[in-house]
């Protein structure tokens, strides 16, 4: 379940060249690149488990009937390009090229440009997130140990004992 919902965000948000995350599908924004986001994702899974119509919609905390409106959308986009919701079929259309693209790099079969360029995209964006998450953690830890500094009610051991605890944090994030 978690991993076709970030597969589906990952191929969302390299379309919109956006960040969101888990908990922006499962909220109650409706700007129009979560939006289709979402319908990607209940358009996949209708078309590809027997999962309920009610099981789809709780996993975004949504209702069976926003599930069925979705799945609507993006079928009218495949039978008709001008109407319906284009980026959403966009979306699932990227979506089953990454299956493809994993699927033969799992297999070890020769993968075409297009195919490659998707895996390529995919692990990028991945890294670019870990690599943000990881100087943002710097920069709180840069900004704790600061303020640790001036403060001057803490002394001796304990003074000591948390500016260790500090480095190691520190050489952990290094080592990332």
């Amino acid at each position: 379940m978690n991993e076709l919902m970030n597969i589906v965000l990952n191929a969302g948000n390299i379309y919109f060249d956006s960040n969101f995350t888990i908990d922006d599908l499962k909220g109650k924004n409706r700007c129009a690149e979560l939006v289709s986001i979402r319908f990607a994702f209940f358009y996949l899974c209708k078309r590809n488990t027997n999962w309920t119509l009610v099981y789809i919609g709780s996993m975004l905390n949504k209702n069976h009937s926003t599930v069925i409106h979705g799945v609507r959308c993006v079928d009218d986009a495949f039978e008709n390009s001008n109407c319906g919701n284009v980026d959403g079929k966009r979306i699932v259309n990227s979506c089953e090229r990454l299956f493809i693209a994993t699927y033969k790099n799992a297999k070890s079969e020769p993968l075409d440009e297009r195919d490659y360029n998707w895996l390529m995209k995919v692990k990028l964006a991945e890294r670019a997130k870990s690599v943000i998450a990881i100087e943002s953690s710097r920069a709180v830890l840069a900004d704790i140990r600061k303020n640790f500094l001036e403060d001057k009610a803490i002394e001796g051991w304990r003074r000591d004992y948390l500016l260790r605890k500090l480095d190691v944090c520190d050489v952990n994030l290094k080592c990332l």
